[in-house]
């Protein structure tokens, strides 16, 4: 039986866009000391990214992954270097490849393991983070695709038309909802796509959006969100949406979530808590019988 070897690993992201923070996996590094092996292996395509975030410039990410594969087999083909200097892990290597900064390749924190065979052992972690999405053609959704859904249910009950923008100033952030009204506090209507091909995005999504929430909680006017949430097309990564649920059950504001399912539903609400501001206010700019 092989003596099992410790190892390193680390994914590369691609961020197509960095202020959303939805990202794809396009290469694995792997670096195993005791065996002196270390390589890399980076998608050599450019399809599945323009399919997911059209408008990417593929050749741009190819040169990239070329760029990724030649430093890595220099690295192993060194004789000095990092190994004989007793490198610890693969971000010793990754970060000379890919400096870490706010460009649009980034790697992931280190995960490690044992194996008998690390070249085997990259290959599967290849397949597993990178390879395991590409029979899946369609593009993941964006918020604005959620939003068109619910906006047509706001539409029909000639609502849409009252929804403002409004901004959040706390401390040290600010936020932006682009569809709100106030009835004694605003009401933020915010969709959210958790419609992504890599499970970790749909967390990372849910992660994010809570820090925002949250670094504006001490902002000086009151706000309630109604979130309106693209579920997953896939049931692989049904898990990492359940996930994200939780996490958005976790806001520090009073919070609503509406999947595409009840559109009509929360726009009925919507429709019904304005008319009610309406007479409270003595306005009449809907009337309730449009509605029907």
């Amino acid at each position: 039986m092989n003596e099992l070897k410790s190892y390193t690993y680390t994914v590369l992201r691609y961020l197509h866009d960095i202020t959303t923070g939805e990202f794809v996996n396009v290469g694995v590094a792997l670096f195993c000391p005791s065996e002196h092996f270390i390589a890399a292996k980076a998608r050599p395509t450019y399809g599945r990214i323009t399919r997911i975030f059209p408008g990417s410039n593929g050749e741009y990410f190819k040169q990239m992954m070329q760029h990724v594969g030649r430093q890595f087999e220099k690295f192993g083909e060194e004789e000095s270097g990092l190994i004989s200097m007793n490198a610890r892990t693969v971000m010793e290597f990754a970060h000379r490849a890919f400096p870490a900064d706010d460009s649009s390749l980034q790697w992931s924190p280190v995960g490690s393991g044992k194996t008998a065979n690390p070249a085997t052992t990259l290959d599967e972690l290849f397949q597993r983070f990178v390879m395991r999405y590409d029979e899946k053609h369609d593009r993941s959704r964006n918020d604005q695709d959620v939003w068109g859904v619910f906006s047509k249910a706001l539409a029909k009950r000639q609502v849409l038309d009252r929804l403002e923008e409004k901004k959040f100033v706390g401390s040290v952030d600010e936020v932006n909802f682009e569809h709100s009204w106030k009835n004694g506090v605003w009401h933020c209507l915010e969709p959210l796509s958790f419609d992504l091909l890599e499970p970790e995005s749909i967390r990372d999504k849910a992660r994010k959006f809570y820090g925002q929430i949250q670094l504006v909680n001490d902002a000086s006017e009151s706000f309630k969100l109604y979130l309106l949430v693209g579920e997953p097309t896939h049931k692989d990564v049904e898990e990492a949406y359940l996930a994200a649920r939780r996490i958005l059950e976790k806001l520090p504001v009073e919070c609503e979530i509406f999947t595409e399912e009840q559109a009509d539903a929360v726009s009925a609400k919507v429709a019904d808590e304005m008319v009610h501001h309406d007479t409270d206010t003595g306005t009449k700019l809907v009337e309730p019988g449009d509605f029907s």
